[in-house]
């Protein structure tokens, strides 16, 4: 088995683009890798990880003034925004929101872990023709951006020092999104033991049914070992064009569940509160691990907010670090 050593090369990132399948000495293919060395110097860096056939982009955040050894992580998952501030990640920049994030986390000494979904994938923005299918299927919150947050939570799993001591708690990685994020942090943690014997895995567009043929693919399957320790879902939405069985408002078919406990802030005045609403209920009812907070005359977006939803911010904000406290 063969280390993989992440090259220092400036302070605050790094212009060295890692594929961690490779090394970085001769660029040879690595078929078995047993870590990833951080040198103590690197405070960010952004590194490639393999998933689903593309190079995804994760921005390792490494916070300052911690002893790095054995310490919690988290994964964020991007909006439908995307992650890099003017949808550019060619400057290697993350929007204000993940910004914040990443001192957030730094003050709390947890590794971070942003992971791109979309510009890997030739999408800026979910707009336009990436709403709807076949483009739609490429980004998918359901069963494509799972597999990312997989990577990055086996890529934060091989991270080491250069005395060979894990950076990251294996057992305590959280997983964090927003929006469209949030939705795929649900999918994510999914609990493939309450899917039916017999179930086919669609979504329906403008009345239009799509299986696999189409596109439309199973859930990630967790291998041994790969789970997260728990989720903070930040107003996304529940019915996933169907995907879990109809809208959980109304449809007595509805199956998501969740392995780990899973932390929802929804939005009063949000347009996916009500859908989420609905599966929180039924999660609830099942005896899933499940909590909410609902913040008043809230809408959709409101993490970041620096005018009137500030107070709702700061406040889900403070909320999220006791909970992720409370669960490492």
């Amino acid at each position: 088995m063969k280390s993989i050593v992440i090259n220092y090369i400036k302070q605050v990132i790094t212009a060295l683009i890692l594929l961690v399948t490779f090394s970085c000495d001769n660029n040879e293919p690595v078929e078995n890798f047993s870590s990833i060395i951080i040198p103590k110097e690197i405070k960010d860096t952004i590194v490639f990880v393999q998933s689903k056939g593309v190079m995804v982009t994760v921005y390792l955040s490494f916070p300052a003034n911690c002893n790095l050894v054995n310490k919690p992580a988290v994964v964020v998952l991007h909006g439908f925004g995307g992650m890099w501030k003017d949808n550019d990640p060619d400057q290697g920049i993350m929007s204000r929101q993940n910004r914040e994030w990443r001192e957030i986390l730094d003050q709390e000494c947890i590794v971070g872990a942003y992971v791109d979904s979309y510009s890997p994938r030739g999408c800026v923005e979910r707009e336009g023709k990436w709403e709807t299918p076949p483009e739609a299927f490429d980004i998918s919150s359901q069963f494509v951006r799972p597999y990312d947050a997989y990577a990055a939570l086996n890529l934060l799993k091989n991270l080491v020092d250069e005395a060979g001591q894990s950076i990251v708690h294996a057992d305590q990685v959280g997983i964090l999104g927003f929006s469209d994020g949030a939705t795929a942090v649900a999918a994510t943690l999914f609990d493939a033991n309450f899917t039916p014997s017999v179930w086919e895995w669609t979504q329906k567009y403008d009345g239009e049914e799509f299986t696999k043929p189409d596109g439309v693919e199973a859930p990630y399957v967790r291998e041994a070992g790969e789970s997260f320790a728990c989720g903070i879902f930040y107003y996304g939405g529940s019915v996933g064009n169907s995907y879990w069985g109809g809208n959980p408002c109304s449809s007595p078919d509805y199956i998501y569940s969740n392995y780990a406990p899973l932390l929802y802030h929804l939005p009063e005045n949000g347009y996916l509160t009500e859908n989420t609403l609905c599966s929180y209920d039924k999660l609830k009812n099942r005896g899933a691990q499940v909590e909410k907070y609902i913040y008043e005359n809230a809408t959709h977006g409101f993490d970041g907010d620096k005018g009137d939803e500030k107070e709702h911010s700061d406040l889900a904000r403070a909320r999220t670090i006791e909970w992720l406290r409370s669960h490492f």
